[in-house]
């Protein structure tokens, strides 16, 4: 943020998708991720989460869903445990607390199968998945997050998707976590996912949404555009025909305000010049009923959540 007077933030009418221009060269976005919140780790107990009350209970509840709705094997688990994760897992709410809040991410159960995560940061989502028995490799150009991840066990390419040099339909399921809106070319990087998916593979990933009640009420105060970091920022239009361009032939996209109160109490800040990069917000007032809004809005189906999920399959 604060780079308004270099950067101009443009929409395509017909589609709703958000551009920024003139977009820097692949050289010139190492600068602006310098101290970016990946470069530390954040301190756990385990690959699902740190001190909590409550929390063996929690941990067993997890376990229970993952194993009962899920079908991930847990070690010393009974049939008692399945049949009362598979309840709980008819809840919404308990399934996204049993998956960290990454269900739509979360792929099924698979004996030997690979998990690619694009844009992998720190490996946060691939120690998850390393725990839960799959093989991962994550792509991450960023050199400090890079090593970062592989210092906690995980195979890491360490640069451009172009350059990872991976075989055709060599992983089972892609991943991305918030990284599509960094890339310089978005349907080039969703097309190679297309051919590194084996038969039956999806590729599943969260992207900021462009008709987000957030987008709406803050403008260009909106934390999600995150100048110049975020090359682009898509509808769900957008993100479809961004897919279909790909090869993609199942495609499902919606919306969800998971992240409704963080980005309502950052853009809030932004919008008051009080916003401090990288450093948590303090809770704005009216976060809650804005979260209520928006998940309310949501369930009317008029698509204005934070985020987009897409999953999609060739």
């Amino acid at each position: 943020m604060g780079h308004e007077g270099v950067f101009a933030i443009r929409r395509c009418r017909a589609c709703g998708l958000f551009w920024l221009s003139p977009r820097p060269s692949p050289q010139d976005m190492a600068l602006y991720y310098q101290g970016y919140y990946t470069h530390a780790l954040v301190p756990s107990e385990s690959a699902w989460g740190g001190r909590r009350f409550l929390g063996a209970c929690r941990d067993a509840l997890r376990r229970a869903i993952l194993s009962g709705y899920y079908g991930y094997p847990q070690p010393g688990g009974t049939d008692q445990e399945r049949a009362f994760g598979a309840l709980l897992g008819k809840s919404r709410s308990l399934r996204l607390r049993a998956t960290a809040e990454l269900k739509e991410l979360l792929p099924p159960h698979q004996p030997g199968g690979v998990v690619l995560d694009i844009g992998c940061g720190r490996g946060d989502f691939l120690v998850k998945m390393k725990s839960l028995g799959f093989g991962v490799i994550g792509i991450e150009p960023d050199p400090v997050s890079a090593a970062l991840a592989e210092s906690r066990g995980i195979r890491i390419i360490a640069g451009s998707v172009f350059e990872a040099g991976l075989a055709p339909a060599s992983v089972d399921h892609i991943t991305m976590n918030h990284s599509l809106e960094h890339v310089h070319e978005p349907v080039a990087l969703l097309s190679k996912c297309r051919e590194w998916l084996k038969p039956g593979g999806t590729l599943r990933l969260y992207t900021p949404n462009a008709d987000s009640l957030g987008r709406r009420l803050f403008s260009r105060r909106w934390f999600a555009f995150d100048v110049p970091r975020h090359l682009y920022i898509f509808s769900a239009a957008a993100l479809k025909s961004a897919l279909r361009q790909a090869g993609f032939q199942t495609i499902q996209v919606y919306s969800f305000a998971r992240l409704a109160p963080q980005i309502y109490d950052a853009s809030m800040h932004l919008r008051h010049g009080t916003l401090l990069q990288w450093a948590e917000p303090p809770r704005a007032r009216g976060r809650s009923i804005f979260s209520a809004l928006e998940k309310i809005l949501g369930t009317l189906g008029l698509g204005c959540g934070e985020e987009l999920a897409g999953i999609a399959s060739p």
